[in-house]
C-alpha cells in the first residue's frame, strides 16, 4: 500500500546519507510486503511517494512542496511528489526524520484525495504501521 521512488538531479548524491537511506527504505518496504515489491498495485488502494533531489544536471525539478501529483483508478494509486531539502542529504538522522515525516504527510494527503474522489478503502492505520515498521528496520541497521 506504500511504495517509494526517487529522482536524482545529478550523480553527486550517489554516496549521500539520503541515497543510502532511500535504498534501505525501498528494501524495507519490499520485505514488509513479503518480498513481492509492488505486487499490491492495482489490487488495493495505495500511494507511491517519489522523492526529488536537486543536482547539477537538474537543479530544479519544479517540486516545491509535498503534493498529490497523479491519481490512477486503474492502478488504485496516488502519486505524491516530495522535494528533498539540500541541507539533509549528508546527514542520516535528518534524512531519516524527513523521510518518515514525508511518508506520514503522503498518507494524510492520500486519505484526503481518496475521500474526495470517493474511492477506497485506504487503510490509514495500516499505512502508518508500515511506516513505523520501515523506521524500525532502517534504524536498526548501521547506515552512517
Amino acid at each position: 500500500m506504500i511504495t517509494t521512488g526517487s529522482k536524482y538531479g545529478g550523480l553527486e548524491h550517489s554516496n549521500s546519507a539520503f541515497k543510502k537511506l532511500d535504498m534501505k527504505v525501498e528494501q524495507a518496504l519490499c520485505a514488509i510486503n513479503g518480498g513481492n515489491g509492488e505486487s499490491w498495485v492495482g489490487r488495493i488502494w495505495g500511494v507511491n511517494v517519489v522523492f526529488y533531489v536537486s543536482g547539477s544536471l537538474i537543479p530544479d525539478a519544479g517540486v516545491r512542496r509535498i503534493e498529490a501529483k497523479r491519481f490512477s483508478r486503474a492502478q488504485k494509486l496516488l502519486l505524491v511528489n516530495v522535494p528533498v531539502p539540500d541541507d539533509i542529504l549528508d546527514d542520516f538522522q535528518k534524512s531519516l526524520a524527513f523521510t518518515m515525516y514525508a511518508l506520514q504527510e503522503a498518507v494524510v494527503i492520500t486519505a484526503a484525495v481518496f475521500a474526495k474522489k470517493r474511492v477506497g478503502p485506504f487503510d490509514v492505520a495500516k499505512a502508518q504501521a508500515i511506516i513505523e515498521q520501515v523506521r524500525e528496520r532502517v534504524s536498526q541497521k548501521n547506515l552512517v
